[in-house]
């Protein structure tokens, strides 16, 4: 039986989305900036990555808007969800944007990713 996971990587612009695509990857499949704005500006699907494990693996980088909006234009189910924020931007809105994710796709696992914490001595100021 083929086994199969299909990754959604959501968050705010300028976030690092991309970035994390490539490191699953462990390619550059997905083109970055860095990180002052918007990079990718449609939602892109790769399929089959050819991560080394028994499943076949797709992963979808979305662009960093509304998550309704994105909800609207992609038809794939998935197994995991890769939220990413960069450090500087945790706040109280990074649960209310957790909330709305978990509205949408249902009750999948959600990962939060938070990059760019060498950025910063502390998260609290």
């Amino acid at each position: 039986m083929n086994k199969h996971i299909n990754i959604i990587v959501m968050g705010e612009c300028g976030g690092g989305k991309s970035s994390i695509v490539n490191l699953v990857a462990n390619k550059d499949i997905a083109l970055v900036g860095n990180g002052s704005g918007e990079v990718t500006v449609e939602s892109t699907i790769y399929r089959d990555i050819g991560l080394e494990c028994d499943y076949t693996t797709t992963i979808t980088d979305t662009r960093g808007k509304s998550h309704k909006i994105i909800k609207e234009n992609l038809t794939e189910q998935y197994n995991l969800m890769l939220f990413v924020i960069n450090a500087g931007r945790v706040n109280k809105l990074v649960s209310d944007q957790i909330d709305f994710a978990k509205h949408l796709f249902g009750s999948i696992p959600i990962i939060l990713v938070v990059t760019h914490c060498e950025r910063y001595d502390s998260l609290n100021s």
